[in-house]
């Protein structure tokens, strides 16, 4: 994937590309803030993060280059990460077809100018070059009506609910599990 100039309404400029082992610092950072900033909208939490992320170099594994699976970040003009979406493709033989859009976040103060929109379509364009890959998967938490817009905007639909889907400070949370067909 080439990198791709981005212009916000704004006029800042922004870069989207694949992030790499040397980004993970960076990548470190942007993902413990999406986890505390938003808890909900990720199974992962992020007292398990901090503690399993001490080590940068798991971080960096992360970011290393493998088939299947990437994660592009939208890169400000001061170098800071502002936003992340990722994609793994499934590994078993049967599944090979499905992938999963995964860790998806947009920093607050660049929301509202496209960037959620141009990540997505980022993961997209490059999911279509993946060799097997007929559809992506995500699940968005049912109450988070703005990303289930911008995901229906996209194309997604809906293809089923799960109730109770994770349980946060002894509230459950229901997700609704989305699909694309490339």
């Amino acid at each position: 994937m080439e990198d791709q100039a981005i212009h916000q309404e704004s006029k800042q400029q922004f870069t989207i590309r694949k992030l790499k082992p040397t980004d993970a610092a960076a990548y470190r950072e942007i993902r413990l803030r999406s986890l505390r900033e938003h808890p909900e909208a990720f199974a992962s939490d992020v007292e398990d993060s901090e503690a399993y992320n001490e080590d940068l170099s798991r971080f960096a594994d992360q970011l290393q280059e493998r088939p299947g699976q990437f994660l592009l970040g939208a890169i400000a003009q001061d170098g800071l990460l502002k936003g992340i979406a990722g994609l793994v493709q499934y590994d078993k033989k049967k599944l090979m077809h499905k992938g999963m859009l995964w860790g998806m976040y947009v920093a607050p103060e660049i929301r509202g100018h496209g960037m959620g929109r141009r990540l997505v379509d980022s993961v997209i364009e490059e999911a279509r070059q993946i060799a097997n890959l007929e559809q992506i998967y995500l699940c968005v938490v049912s109450d988070n009506h703005v990303a289930k817009g911008l995901y229906e905007r996209i194309g997604f639909t809906t293809f089923g609910r799960e109730p109770h889907a994770m349980k946060l400070g002894g509230q459950y949370l229901d997700e609704e599990h989305m699909v694309l067909f490339l």
